[in-house]
């Protein structure tokens, strides 16, 4: 996680902690079986293993490898959503600036996830190596 400053990965836990935020308040207004609800469920279990990963909570270390690299699908979409509202927006209107930071926060979200997965792999070629796997 060193690739970050400790101000982009502070930066990035607001926006997580606001998106999850906002995520469960969308999401407490529809039905459970529609695919907007499924999508915001989706959306708010990747952002908070990233925040958990940002934060190194444990609990994350849970998870395993493929529930990682699933995560990753919906931090993705977001990112590609932030680019293209920017596109269609003046570079410096408020609008912009929101997406902006999002998107900047998004890439710290998913690289840090990408992190942990490819920490993991080398960990289990040492123990394959070994013969402990």
């Amino acid at each position: 996680m060193n690739q970050f400053s400790n101000k982009e990965i502070n930066e990035t836990l607001r926006i997580l902690f606001a998106c999850i935020d906002r995520c469960q308040k969308s999401q407490a207004k529809l039905l459970k079986q529609t695919p907007q609800y499924s999508l915001l469920e989706n959306r708010i279990h990747a952002l908070s293993i990233a925040k958990a990963i940002l934060n190194d909570d444990i609990s994350f270390y849970q998870l395993d490898i493929e529930e990682l690299q699933q995560a990753t699908i919906p931090i993705t979409s977001i990112i590609n959503k932030c680019d293209k509202a920017m596109s269609k927006l003046a570079n410096r209107e408020a609008y912009y600036i929101r997406f902006e930071n999002m998107y900047k926060a998004m890439i710290i979200a998913r690289a840090s996830i990408e992190n942990e997965v490819n920490m993991r792999l080398k960990s289990n070629r040492k123990f394959e190596e070994r013969g402990l796997i």
